[in-house]
């Protein structure tokens, strides 16, 4: 859980991400077993508040930037993810490295 905290607020620090987009991958991250994160599109709705459009453009700029692999999917219907490890690492260690500038 302590890593999940670390993710969330490398995440809300890191400069890239839209404030949607930032809450949407934060719950990808608390959602997450083992990387992997098993919800739909709607379900992200109801937990981020937001609609079908903003999470399906977040899901489709994180996988094009490589922080989720989304398998090939038949149809257009998103039910499961993995989070890239090394790119969360990344996230955190801009985030570790501004905080050491800051001090």
């Amino acid at each position: 859980m302590e890593y999940n905290n670390l993710v969330c607020n490398a995440i809300d620090d890191y400069n890239i991400f839209t404030k949607s987009q930032k809450k949407i991958l934060k719950s990808l991250v608390e959602l997450s077993v083992d990387n992997k994160v098993v919800a739909t599109i709607p379900e992200l709705m109801k937990i981020n508040g937001t609609t079908r459009a903003t999470v399906a453009t977040a899901l489709d700029f994180f996988k094009q930037n490589s922080f989720i692999d989304v398998p090939d999917m038949t149809g257009i219907r998103f039910s499961y993810c993995t989070l890239n490890a090394a790119k969360l690492e990344e996230i955190i260690k801009h985030h570790q490295n501004k905080i050491k500038l800051l001090k």
